[in-house]
């Protein structure tokens, strides 16, 4: 199925080194996308941010960063 933002995130991962999220109402496809995309990206991790232990994961990535 072709996604209307999947051009705009493969820009955006191929252009920046950094995370995307992807947000929107539930049933739309997000995830579908993000996992579609793992393929491309042998280093590539799926975080779930309603996962209370991928979202210490996310905020401890970017604090680090800091």
């Amino acid at each position: 199925m072709n996604r209307i933002y999947k051009p705009t995130l493969l820009y955006h991962l191929q252009n920046y080194n950094q995370m995307a999220f992807i947000v929107g109402p539930r049933q739309v496809g997000k995830t579908t996308l993000a996992k579609s995309l793992q393929g491309d990206y042998s280093a590539s991790t799926y975080l779930n941010w309603d996962n209370v232990k991928d979202r210490i994961n996310i905020l401890t990535s970017v604090r680090r960063k800091e």
